[in-house]
């Protein structure tokens, strides 16, 4: 075990002898960042939701992008992009032993054309505003999603149907504001819930319908803040409540009941030997977040389940489905194997490293950009396989030199500001915090800002088509936006008023809900056994171990 100062933070963090022994294995350096600055480093190249307007440079299609014009960038819209109408290795460079690795990359990275959207274009219908997708069907402004149909305003959302504002939902439909439900259909304002239906107001309820302002409850019905009522009486008082109060005033009573509640310290599933929190079927697990079906990971988040089982990995955030021997990565997934300081890379690709936006296969790649099955290439010029190898350890030993090798792509280098990506959303900055620690920031241009002149009823029955043609404003932000026409029909089906915030503002105050990836060190509300939870010391919840946990629901 070894006790290290990050370089950044100048916090002090412990690498394990089991990450000593990982770290060898990879042939790569001891870190010189602690995990969190090692995540926030990686975080900065996914960008999701900031989209403009921009035009393909081939087919002069305008649509929306994730890098803005005014960056520079040669933009292809996605179907061409992943078409054989061109090659990325027709941009090749040589390498110059006289210039750094990453300089030269950036020189690289500049000239090959970029996707427009990160999605997979042959398998969209009509979701032209969805980013980081695939798989899907009329959906409208979701991200990190696939295979949903009718899905609007979500993030890292699977196998939904017509559902509108969640967060981490799977296999869920009609859900509105719901953060990590699994099988629910119905919900409003529901949490950490599974196979619920009909519920309202809810949080870490399991096999439960028909329940209003609920927790920790298991297979229950006509519940109201967990005390068991008849259908009829249920239903009569539910009814008088949504007469009587608007959804914000329940939602912040929601907000209230829910500090007074009892917590599991950590959520999860058939887990053995974990750290984390929101990880199921899963073993030796260390300090991971949002992971499923998964072996050996350590500082890993937002690894999913699929065909394969994700092994043996180190800081990767996002992708999974069968990802072994990855280090160092951001969106990383499709069996992807062998792998280290990577971003955007998919599609059974092996053995590639210092690379972004590769697919399809490709293998045996170092200081690549968008590589589209290919072997034996560095920097986009290819080799063969002898030639390969050779090149590959000298440029390793020239970054040893330098002091690039081990270290991901800087700061500096990311085509995206930081408030631009997830890095803010999980581990937020001020501007100038950000700027002090070597990364971009980008002002939000507000002049276009137009005042709401359209007075939006109340009653969701009262509120007419034509709504759908009207400029609303968000009553914090005072940024514009529009209600689609799906969503109204969804609105109108589920019985809610329209919203009075901006889509952006909804996705932030959902964020907030969620616990910090970070764990502390606490004891248990009831027994004081000593427990490592995402629960902040200075939280008002009690939070519980597993033995009183179960005791309390069950």
């Amino acid at each position: 075990m070894e006790v290290r100062h990050c370089s950044i933070s100048g916090k002090a963090f412990t690498i394990t002898d089991q990450d000593i022994q990982f770290y060898e294995k990879m042939g790569v350096p001891l870190p010189t960042l602690c995990p969190e600055e090692r995540a926030r480093r990686r975080l900065t190249y996914r960008n999701e939701r900031k989209l403009y307007w921009a035009e393909c440079n081939i087919t002069k299609q305008r649509g929306l992008s994730m890098f803005p014009e005014d960056k520079g960038y040669t933009l292809y819209e996605p179907k061409y992009w992943y078409s054989d109408a061109w090659d990325a290795r027709d941009y090749c460079q040589a390498y110059d032993f006289n210039v750094p690795f990453f300089e030269q990359f950036a020189s690289l990275e500049k000239r090959v054309p970029h996707i427009m959207r990160e999605v997979v274009a042959d398998t969209l219908e009509n979701c032209d505003y969805c980013n980081n997708c695939g798989y899907m069907k009329d959906c409208y402004l979701i991200t990190c999603a696939d295979y949903n149909e009718k899905c609007l305003y979500g993030n890292n959302v699977f196998h939904c149907f017509d559902s509108v504002d969640v967060q981490d939902t799977r296999n869920c439909e009609l859900c509105y504001e719901c953060i990590d439900c699994t099988q629910c259909h119905t919900c409003v304002y529901t949490l950490h819930s599974d196979n619920c239906n009909t519920c309202y107001f809810c949080t870490d309820c399991i096999g439960c319908r028909d329940c209003f302002g609920c927790s920790n409850l298991r297979n229950k019905k006509y519940c109201f803040n967990n005390e068991q009522l008849t259908k009829e009486v249920y239903e009569q008082k539910l009814k008088v409540l949504l007469a009587t109060h608007t959804l914000p005033q329940l939602a912040q009573f929601f907000t209230t009941f829910k500090q007074n509640l009892s917590y599991k310290c950590t959520r999860q599933i058939q887990c053995e030997n974990c750290t984390g929190d929101m990880l199921s079927y899963s073993r030796d697990l260390s300090h991971c977040y949002n992971c499923h079906r998964a072996d050996n990971l350590t500082y890993c988040a937002d690894l999913f389940a699929g065909d394969g089982e994700n092994y043996n990995c180190m800081d990767i955030n996002i992708g999974g489905m069968g990802i072994q021997n990855c280090y160092e990565g951001v969106c990383i997934g499709l069996n992807t194997a062998d792998t280290a300081f990577c971003a955007q890379l998919y599609d059974g690709s092996s053995n590639v490293w210092y690379s972004q936006f590769c697919l399809r296969g490709t293998e045996h790649a170092f200081g690549c950009y968008g590589l589209n099955k290919a072997q034996y290439c560095i920097l986009n010029k290819q080799y063969s396989k002898e030639e390969y190898y050779t090149l590959r350890d000298q440029i390793i030993a020239h970054m040893k030199r330098t002091g690039e090798w081990g270290e991901f792509f800087p700061p500096g280098m990311s085509p995206f500001a930081y408030n631009e990506t997830i890095a803010q959303e999980y581990y937020p900055l001020t501007r100038e915090e950000a700027l002090a620690r070597g990364y971009t920031w980008r002002e939000e241009d507000k002049k276009d800002y137009q005042p709401q002149t359209y007075v939006i009823p109340e009653a969701i029955a009262d509120v007419p088509e034509s709504i759908t043609k009207e400029i609303l404003a968000c009553e914090v932000t005072g940024k514009n936006y529009r209600i689609q026409p799906a969503e109204l029909q969804f609105y109108k089906k589920m019985g809610l008023p329209i919203p009075r915030k901006h889509p952006d503002q909804r996705h932030k105050e959902r964020m907030a809900l969620r616990n910090p990836r970070r764990l502390y060190d606490r004891e248990c509300g009831q027994c004081g056994a000593p427990i490592s939870t995402t629960y902040a010391p200075d939280r008002p919840e009690q939070i519980l171990c597993e033995t009183c946990y179960q005791a309390l629901v069950f």
